[in-house]
């Protein structure tokens, strides 16, 4: 183990991939910020964007091309990466501790949305979207997560979204004039009694003769819910073919009892419905404790790539306050801090020091 301060671990670990060095939040929140506006601002950006051809539309240019993580003002730049994305951890506080054991340090990050060179009409077009792209980024701040956004690797089961699994409870059966249970090895599906991860509602698939389907008969699944307690799902079928679904998500299916049909010309297989992602959580992979839209403004700045003049660029300045705290690494110690003053009913005040409660070994 190691101790954290934000995501990052003490000591300090190389880069992975193109992550930013010892600073993998700002790599990850500029992938996140650029996914939700390259999803959330196309349709206005494709209206003033400067097309190269002349043509404007939504593919023409992305609302972002490029991410990096450095102040393009005081490293490198070239407009081939523009509309680009340049997050930079630009100041910090003192950091400080909180209470005795809960240490947070208050940085600034900037954010610079860099705009491609332009004519004046174009450059006049676009002048208010700035104020669109603040919105959007603020939202992206506030909701926490977006389905556009899926971190490479991460584990969180709600973040990515999953397809249909039509037969992973049980492959196809024919229906039967007689009710019909089924556990154990006869959930031959892929996921069959397992554990289904992220929790969904079971489905039956109807084909074959559905005349043979008696109508608003009921398919029940006997399981566990998302909250680990048993639950019952309920799917009513109809004499049409398609996909009919149950009434509660399920972690895991024990049995499937279907009630008697009107013939055995109809088929039958169970599985699961998709499941919409909910994205990943930049907040959670980065380590902040809290991020918050501090001020924007429009701003220009002028430089001069090498063996080329100065140039004046656009671009939409936003400061973010961004906290992150410290987590020690308390599994090797033998005792914990606990230094408590606290005040008895009679007004005495008292010390509670670690070691009257974890005394050495």
């Amino acid at each position: 183990m190691a101790d954290l301060y934000g995501i990052e671990t003490i000591p300090l670990a190389a880069p992975t991939g193109t992550d930013a060095v010892s600073d993998r939040a700002i790599s990850l929140f500029g992938a996140y910020f650029a996914a939700v506006l390259n999803a959330r601002a196309p349709l206005a950006w494709a209206a003033v964007a400067p097309a190269p051809t002349g043509t404007v539309t939504a593919l023409t240019m992305p609302v972002v091309r490029t991410v990096l993580t450095h102040d393009t003002r005081k490293v490198s730049f070239t407009e081939v990466q523009l509309p680009a994305i340049y997050l930079d951890r630009a100041s910090g506080e003192r950091p400080v501790w909180q209470v005795e054991d809960w240490r947070v340090v208050h940085d600034a990050w900037v954010l610079l949305w860099v705009f491609p060179p332009a004519v004046q009409a174009t450059q006049r077009a676009r002048n208010s979207i700035t104020s669109g792209i603040v919105k959007v980024i603020d939202r992206a701040v506030e909701q926490c997560r977006d389905p556009v956004w899926v971190s490479t690797g991460d584990t969180d089961e709600t973040a990515a979204t999953v397809a249909a699994l039509p037969t992973a409870i049980k492959t196809s059966i024919a229906s039967a004039v007689t009710a019909q249970s089924y556990t154990g090895a006869a959930l031959n599906g892929t996921i069959g009694a397992g554990a289904i991860s992220p929790e969904r509602l079971p489905s039956v698939t109807v084909a074959g003769t559905v005349a043979d389907v008696l109508v608003d008969s009921v398919v029940t699944f006997t399981g566990t819910g998302a909250d680990g307690t048993a639950r019952a799902s309920r799917v009513i079928l109809s004499a049409a073919a398609g996909t009919y679904y149950g009434d509660w998500t399920l972690s895991a299916v024990t049995s499937i009892d279907v009630a008697a049909q009107s013939g055995t010309g109809a088929t039958f297989t169970f599985g699961l419905a998709a499941f919409t992602g909910l994205g990943s959580i930049p907040m959670v992979l980065a380590g902040l404790q809290e991020i918050e839209i501090r001020g924007w403004k429009d701003i220009t700045f002028t430089l001069a790539m090498e063996g080329a003049p100065a140039r004046t660029y656009e671009a939409l300045e936003i400061t973010f306050d961004v906290v992150e705290e410290l987590h020690p690494d308390t599994d090797a110690l033998d005792n914990a801090a606990l230094d408590v003053g606290f005040t008895y009913s009679d007004g005495i005040l008292t010390t509670l020091l670690e070691e009257a409660v974890y005394p050495a070994s």
